[in-house]
C-alpha cells in the first residue's frame, strides 16, 4: 500500500458485515446482475461496491422502507443549503427513461439526472455536493444506472 493511501477509518458506525448486508439489500431489491464476463468490468464493479460498503459503514448511507416512497436510500451529507440528508426514493420507469436519455457516453450526466430525479430536489442540489458526499452519491448512482439497464 502506498504511504499516501488513505488510512482505514476506525470510527465506523456499523460493522463490515452489516454494511455488506445493506449493499446486498440494495442490489437484491433492484435485482442487479453483478456478474461480468470482462475482468476489467468486474474489478471496477467490485471497487465501486467496496466504496459503497465503506459509505454505509461510515453512516453516510442507509436503506429505509417508506410507505409512500418505497425502498429509499438516505444519504447523510455535510450541511448544504440547510439540508443534512438527501432521500433517494425508489427508481421507477420515468427515472429509467431519464437515465437512458443521456446514453452510456455521458456517465456523469446520467448520475446527476437520476439522483436529481430520485431526491426530488433536481440536479442542482446534486451538483453542489463535493468531496466524499459527491463520491458517495456517484457510487450510489452507479447502482441505480445498473438497475435501470437490467
Amino acid at each position: 500500500m502506498s504511504k499516501w493511501a488513505r488510512k482505514e477509518n476506525d470510527n465506523y458506525k456499523i460493522s463490515e458485515e452489516s454494511a455488506e448486508e445493506a449493499v446486498r439489500e440494495l442490489l437484491d431489491f433492484y435485482e442487479c446482475d453483478t456478474t461480468r464476463s470482462d475482468p476489467k468490468h468486474e474489478k471496477a464493479l467490485d471497487d465501486n461496491l467496496d466504496d459503497l460498503v465503506k459509505a454505509y459503514r461510515r453512516g453516510d448511507l442507509e436503506n429505509q422502507r417508506d410507505d409512500t416512497k418505497g425502498f429509499c436510500v438516505i444519504q447523510h451529507v455535510k450541511k448544504k443549503d440547510g439540508k443534512d440528508t438527501i432521500t433517494y426514493r425508489e427508481l421507477n420507469g420515468k427515472d429509467r427513461v431519464a437515465i437512458e436519455g443521456f446514453g452510456d457516453d455521458r456517465p456523469i450526466s446520467q448520475c446527476y439526472a437520476v439522483l436529481g430525479k430520485l431526491c426530488g430536489f433536481g440536479e442542482d442540489v446534486i451538483m453542489k455536493l463535493t468531496g466524499q458526499d459527491w463520491r458517495n452519491a456517484r457510487t450510489l448512482a452507479l447502482v441505480f444506472i445498473m438497475a435501470s439497464s437490467g
